[in-house]
């Protein structure tokens, strides 16, 4: 009695870890050249205004929000009091308490999704990255894969992966993807000459959001696969060269960085799914978006926050 008893608290144990509430604390958004988002604990963000001086009572502005999770995907709600707060330098995302946003995020960049699946408001770490959106795939023109879902007159073509601003599909492989692959030659792109090393500082990412994500229709996360293990094989074709590299993905909607330790343009990359986490329904192996990024080392440093009085 007492195993049983001791065996289903560490099931509910387990239960209870897999399925808590991921939380951004900790994580800071540039949200312009001059101010920037930091989530607290406690559902707390704040926006501190760097134009102010440091003993300003307007440097500084606290607020509250609400993350509520349905079918394994993140939903923010601003918690905005106009008579407290006022419209004067309040983020816009933050002005309608009523507006929630499926919300996507991770320690380089932020995206809030309206019922639309299009991304209404994104923020990156530093002002200098939001410069160029996160959300693109230089040679998405050459991408090619060996099978994709299609269900009556809709493809889940390997095409949906690229958009930045557009979640109204994703890609799908049938069976797991058990056998199937995806290649991207990126070897003619007039990348070619560029030094495959990376210079100090620079950090060389794929970006990958795993599974189906649709604001009005959540379940669908949960009801077909997500990637659990894959493979990505980088080949150029220049000097004849190839290395692998596997990753072990986490299941969760939330973007995940994929780190590479040289530059990847120039090369022909094939990237195989390995192991899956199952689908509650089907056995459609799903991913919402793969980016590209190669982020310079003076990209992460923004201009100096000098108070404009003090200019």
């Amino acid at each position: 009695m007492k195993r049983k008893i001791f065996l289903s608290l560490l099931f509910i144990l387990y239960a209870l870890r897999s399925f808590a509430q991921e939380s951004p604390d900790g994580y800071k958004y540039s949200l312009d050249e001059w101010r920037d988002m930091t989530f607290l604990p406690g559902s707390k963000v704040k926006i501190t205004n760097f134009t102010e001086k440091e003993k300003s009572p307007n440097r500084e502005k606290i607020y509250d929000y609400k993350i509520s999770n349905r079918g394994g995907l993140s939903f923010i709600r601003m918690n905005f009091d106009k008579q407290l707060y006022g419209d004067y330098d309040t983020p816009l995302f933050f002005r309608n308490s009523a507006n929630e946003h499926l919300f996507l995020y991770c320690e380089y960049f932020c995206k809030f999704i309206g019922k639309d699946n299009k991304v209404a408001h994104e923020r990156a770490l530093a002002w200098r990255l939001s410069e160029f959106s996160f959300g693109f795939f230089k040679w998405r023109e050459t991408a090619r894969a060996t099978n994709e879902v299609v269900e009556g007159k809709t493809t889940y073509s390997v095409e949906n992966l690229f958009s930045g601003k557009d979640f109204t599909g994703c890609f799908a492989m049938p069976n797991n993807g058990k056998g199937e692959k995806v290649v991207f030659d990126s070897s003619k792109d007039g990348m070619t000459q560029e030094s495959p090393i990376l210079g100090d500082g620079d950090v060389q990412v794929l970006i990958l959001i795993s599974g189906f994500i649709n604001y009005e229709r959540p379940h669908l996360y949960k009801d077909n696969s997500r990637p659990k293990k894959i493979k990505f094989a980088i080949h150029n074709p220049h000097n004849k060269t190839t290395i692998t590299k596997v990753f072990d993905l986490k299941d969760t909607p939330q973007p995940q960085i994929l780190r590479f330790d040289r530059v990847l343009r120039g090369n022909i990359i094939t990237m195989e799914i390995l192991e899956v986490y199952p689908g509650d329904k089907y056995n459609d192996v799903c991913i919402s978006k793969l980016w590209e990024r190669l982020m310079r080392k003076w990209e992460f440093t923004d201009p100096d926050r000098i108070p404009l009085e003090d200019l």
